[in-house]
């Protein structure tokens, strides 16, 4: 394919080029032949082109209006053999095209494209069969460079997650994500794989030690992050099972499904169903949505007020009933309304919002990659809890969806029992913002936490002076 490509691109560079000098053209009598070569003796002639054959017969004429009617980009009259003095212009866009605002044929379009692809490729010096080795090379050297920075991490936490393209293909992606000398955090995609397999525990368990092992970074790991799904969980248990890998599971996602209760109450979902239909009907009216903003400018003080669009809630976004019924007092004021739900209706939202955006808030938070958030999961928790606390005479649905979802909340991270992920306890000690631990009322779980930090503390000097005696 590179030497067809390469032949027509010549043949076109050929064609395009500067004008045939004044004695071979003078020699066959005429400009034309600078686009035409002779063929089959002298009956035929064909463009240098389109590689068209024409009839000759000893008279250019035809010849001169094909140039003329099919190829006006490149044909450029001699001034009827006269010497004239060219000007600057004039030399200095010698053997250019000049495109004009004409529309090319297809056969100038793809002689035009040729060239173009000839010209970079001629540039770069390379051949199509040498861009594949080219990016092997770039990935191999980045690639040598991460491993190089990892290996010099003592403790790395991985991110993993399954998800699907649009094409419906499964892909596996994992993240490393450590401090280097300089304390400052880095994160770096491991790899970003296709994933045909099946989901089960044990093919998810095997490609990540696949991967690790790729990186020769088994001993560095510190805790595996991902979702609640069943089969990772599998997986998990089984590399803690084989590797020693301890894992801990995606707040922002454990937070998505903690609410899932709440909205299955009857009174919720019934209410849910006309929200979404109050803004589909927007999302697909492109009448309703211009009406929508004549409306929000009508009841607005401010004359630059910006447009607040619908969103509809999809279960693959974080929060998405939040962004879906958080209102605008432009789209909810009671007094004027372009398309109205019910009083009480309108009663749930505004207060399903106020419970909501500490979710909001939360998921935000945790989802910020320039710092590390962990010693913060529990103190966040306890004060998203708090805050799901009763109020004076809201409606009883919305009570009840706090009890729900509170409830979530502390059965997925047993606030009842105290028997918090050590990881989450050994940060939060760690962490001098927290480190009173004034959330916890036990005394024998606060003693046990400040006994398991010392006696890590411990084994980190044991190991740091036993490195310094061999040395």
């Amino acid at each position: 394919m590179a030497e067809n490509v390469n032949s027509a691109a010549t043949t076109t560079t050929t064609t395009v080029s500067a004008p045939a000098s004044t004695e071979s053209t003078a020699r066959k009598g005429s400009d034309v032949w600078k686009y035409f070569k002779k063929v089959n003796g002298e009956a035929k002639a064909k463009c240098d082109i389109c590689q068209n054959l024409l009839a000759y017969r000893g008279r250019t004429t035809n010849l001169r209006d094909h140039i003329v009617a099919k190829h006006p980009l490149f044909y450029s009259p001699s001034s009827n053999n006269t010497t004239t003095k060219t000007s600057a212009t004039t030399k200095k866009t010698q053997g250019t095209l000049s495109v004009k605002s004409k529309m090319c044929s297809e056969a100038e379009s793809k002689a035009i494209t040729e060239c173009i692809f000839y010209m970079i490729c001629a540039d770069l010096s390379v051949k199509l069969e040498a861009l594949h080795s080219l990016l092997q090379m770039k990935y191999s050297t980045c690639k040598g460079s991460l491993r190089t920075k990892l290996e010099e991490s003592r403790n790395i936490a991985l991110t993993t997650d399954i998800w699907p393209s649009r094409a419906v293909e499964a892909y596996i992606t994992v993240t490393a994500h450590f401090f280097d000398s300089s304390w400052k955090l880095n994160a770096y995609v491991l790899e970003t794989t296709a994933f045909p397999e099946r989901h089960t525990g044990v093919e998810i368990a095997a490609k990540l030690q696949d991967i690790v092992d790729d990186f020769n970074i088994n001993s560095h790991i510190s805790v595996i992050v991902h979702n609640q799904t069943a089969n990772m969980l599998s997986s998990l248990d089984i590399l803690d099972s084989k590797r020693g890998w301890k894992s801990l599971n995606c707040v922002a996602h454990c937070l998505q499904l903690c609410l899932k209760p709440g909205f299955e109450i009857a009174a919720i979902s019934r209410f849910m169903s006309p929200a979404r239909k109050f803004i589909g009907h927007f999302n697909h009216s492109v009448v309703a949505t211009e009406a929508l903003k004549r409306k929000q400018q009508q009841m607005s003080t401010d004359s630059n007020c910006k447009f607040e669009k619908l969103i509809k809630d999809c279960p693959t976004k974080w929060n998405p009933s939040f962004l879906m019924l958080q209102p605008d007092d432009t789209v909810t004021k009671r007094s004027d309304r372009y398309l109205d739900l019910k009083g009480e209706q309108w009663e749930i939202a505004s207060e399903l919002v106020k419970a909501l955006k500490p979710f909001d808030v939360a998921t935000t938070f945790f989802s910020y990659e320039e710092s590390p958030s962990i010693s913060c999961v529990l103190p966040i928790l306890h004060g998203i809890v708090q805050s799901l606390s009763a109020v004076v005479d809201e409606p009883s649905v919305i009570h009840k969806f706090k009890e729900e979802v509170s409830g979530e909340i502390k059965r997925r991270w047993s606030f009842d029992a105290f028997t918090y992920d050590t990881i989450l306890l050994l940060s939060l000690m760690l962490d001098p913002r927290f480190k009173s631990l004034s959330f916890i009322t036990d005394p024998d779980i606060k003693e046990s936490i400040k006994e398991e930090v010392l006696s890590r503390m411990e084994k980190i000097k044991e190991k740091e002076r036993s490195s310094k005696y061999r040395d």
